[in-house]
């Protein structure tokens, strides 16, 4: 080994120590006679003649690293006492002398935390100016924090000084700052005359809503659209006030352009109120531009009991038009967030009835409960209802009920409750992502299921059907049987990966990575070709999940969330963890594609692509299986 190679080991050794050393300081209590304790000192040596070593070798070390274990110090030393800070201020200063210029960054970091702690907690008698003027006078890289310190009136002071010299950094600060603090027209003046893409926003916003300058859409419109069209952003405000803009100077259908591609996205923030704007005005344009829902269905209504009852789910801002068949119509919905309403209509006489329910717009209804009274259903059309996601209609006499699309297969339908009806055959195989199924109590001798069906919980009780379908797709997707269902078990059951390798190929993966995962396509397609080829084989197996009793799924670009002992990185678990424990787990689709947003549901290529490209050095996993015939 050689010298340099010596010394840079010898030198990352100390960093451990000096950690080692400082970090129990900050739970050991303090010296009685405020005495400086000989743990510091110690430490504060390792440092030192790490600084040393690192600086006789600076061509083999990059110095970002020097300054960032040195900056660790702000961390160690946040309980100290009075005597022991300015013990290490002493021994900062004395390097930072020495020429170790690494010991800038950290002098500043330690004297911006001491800042904004309140004035009684300080551990050095300065004023926030003396603050301010040692901070600002260290030479160090970045103010680290002081941005975030507006509101201390010396630092403030501090940025209108620098920024009176017209430097971009604190007239950009200085002025975002005034904005958020909604002072509009010192945020205007200050920001005027920058021309950068990121004042871009705030000017565009200020002229939008006329803050601290005249309103001025076409203005608005052009900085707005600068700071759009180079930074890839996701502010919520700017999205609706450029929209808003478009509805004003061009078009409604532009603006419904930008704000359904902003709701497309996997990480709205649902909660935000701009998405809450963007969502209504995306039902407010629909409703005059698309096919509506329709439900028919007929009901007898006997002498002892004139009441109709039954609930339906719908999507946000959306509303249904209800003809109960004897000249009342109703009016439901406008709801802030999807949800379920109560539908309750009393006739005036016994009779048969024929009620139609009409919805604002296309996909809105999502789920249908007619539990309430026994025997009063005896037909229902739902093809005009392609957004549904769950059925229920317990007790009742159907017959016969048709599953079968008009124009499309019922691709968001996960759930089916049909207990209690007359029923003799059942068609599932327009529902492709059906989970769930309770059909128990029918009579029922036919049973059409999907091709590669997804079916995992089921009821069928006092029933005739041949079973042997149903039992092998229950073992593949490790699903069970079970006793009668309620409406609220019928949500998307989380599938295990092995299930989503078996129900696609590799020239459906292959389409869907160059479509979505450009890089891999042009650098990795083959050991993703690879890759798949083995899972695929692997997928035909059952395969075990040991993390499977501490609740853990993954996630798909996003984290898996499990027990606090076990992985946590989607990533870091599919390189470490073997493959058949990643198939065994169980995936969830986090992009939300609700049915009214008009995309269907998340394909399995989705699944098995994300998953290829996020297995780091497969080639580990590789040689140990021998190659596929």
């Amino acid at each position: 080994m050689t010298s340099s190679e010596n010394g840079k080991k010898l030198a990352w050794d100390l960093v451990k120590k000096a950690s080692s050393i400082l970090r129990p300081l900050m739970n050991e209590p303090l010296s009685s006679d405020s005495s400086i304790r000989p743990q510091l000192i110690e430490g504060l040596d390792c440092i030192y003649e790490y600084l040393r070593i690192a600086n006789c070798l600076i061509d083999s070390f990059d110095t970002s690293f020097i300054s960032m274990n040195v900056m660790s110090l702000s961390y160690f030393l946040r309980n100290v006492s009075k005597e022991e800070f300015q013990y290490a201020i002493d021994r900062l200063t004395e390097w930072k002398n020495a020429g170790f210029g690494e010991c800038n960054n950290a002098f500043a970091m330690i004297l911006t935390c001491e800042l904004r702690r309140d004035i009684a907690e300080r551990r050095l008698d300065l004023t926030d100016y003396e603050y301010v003027e040692l901070i600002t006078g260290c030479n160090a890289d970045r103010d680290y924090g002081l941005s975030n310190m507006l509101y201390n009136p010396a630092v403030r002071e501090y940025f209108i000084r620098r920024a009176s010299k017209g430097e971009y950094r604190y007239v950009f600060t200085l002025g975002s700052y005034y904005y958020e603090s909604r002072e509009y027209s010192s945020a205007f003046n200050t920001l005027k005359d920058l021309k950068d893409v990121n004042t871009a926003k705030y000017l565009g916003l200020m002229y939008y809503y006329g803050r601290g300058v005249s309103r001025n859409y076409n203005l608005a419109k052009e900085y707005l659209e600068r700071y759009s069209d180079i930074v890839f952003s996701d502010d919520e405000e700017v999205i609706w006030a450029l929209g808003n803009i478009y509805s004003r100077l061009e078009s409604k259908r532009k603006q419904f352009n930008i704000y359904i591609k902003s709701l497309e996205s996997p990480y709205r923030r649902d909660c935000d109120p701009f998405i809450k704007k963007m969502l209504r005005q995306c039902m407010l344009y629909q409703r005059g531009n698309i096919t509506k829902d329709m439900m028919i269905f007929g009901i007898e209504i006997k002498s002892d009991n004139l009441d109709c009852e039954f609930s339906v789910d719908i999507a946000p801002y959306c509303y249904l038009i209800i003809d109960w068949g004897d000249g009342t119509c109703d009016r439901y919905g406008d709801l802030d967030k999807t949800g379920s309403i109560n539908c309750r209509h009393t006739y005036q006489q016994p009779g048969t009835y024929s009620i139609s329910i009409e919805s604002s717009w296309e996909k809105i209804i999502e789920g249908f409960d007619f539990s309430r009274y026994q025997r009063q259903l005896h037909l229902i059309y739902l093809g005009d209802c392609p957004g549904l996601r769950k059925l229920s209609i317990i007790g009742q006499c159907l017959s016969d009920l048709d599953l079968t699309p008009r124009c499309s297969r019922k691709l968001f339908l996960t759930g089916v409750i049909c207990r209690d009806n007359e029923l003799t055959k059942l068609d599932l195989r327009y529902c492709p992502n059906i989970t769930h199924l309770d059909c128990s109590c029918n009579p029922i001798e036919s049973l059409n299921l999907p091709k590669h069906s997804a079916l995992s919980v089921v009821s069928m009780l006092v029933s005739v059907v041949n079973k042997s379908e149903i039992n092998e797709l229950l073992m593949i997707n490790r699903g069970n049987y079970c006793s009668k269902m309620n409406y609220d078990d019928l949500n998307v059951i989380d599938m295990r990966l092995e299930y989503y390798f078996r129900r696609t190929n590799w020239d459906r993966v292959k389409k869907y990575i160059r479509s979505n995962e450009q890089d891999y396509y042009d650098h990795q397609l083959a050991e993703c070709e690879l890759t798949f080829t083995k899972l695929k084989e692997l997928a035909k197996e059952i395969n075990h999940n040991p993390y499977e009793d501490k609740g853990g799924f993954l996630a798909v670009h996003d984290s898996y969330v499990s027990d606090d002992s076990i992985l946590h990185h989607e990533e870091f678990f599919l390189a470490e963890e073997t493959w058949t424990t990643d198939l065994a787990t169980k995936v969830r689709d986090i992009r939300r594609h609700d049915p009214w947003m008009g995309f269907p549901v998340t394909p399995p290529e989705y699944y098995v692509a994300s998953c290829l490209v996020n297995m780091v050095k497969s080639w580990r996993e590789l040689k140990k299986y021998p190659p596929v015939a």
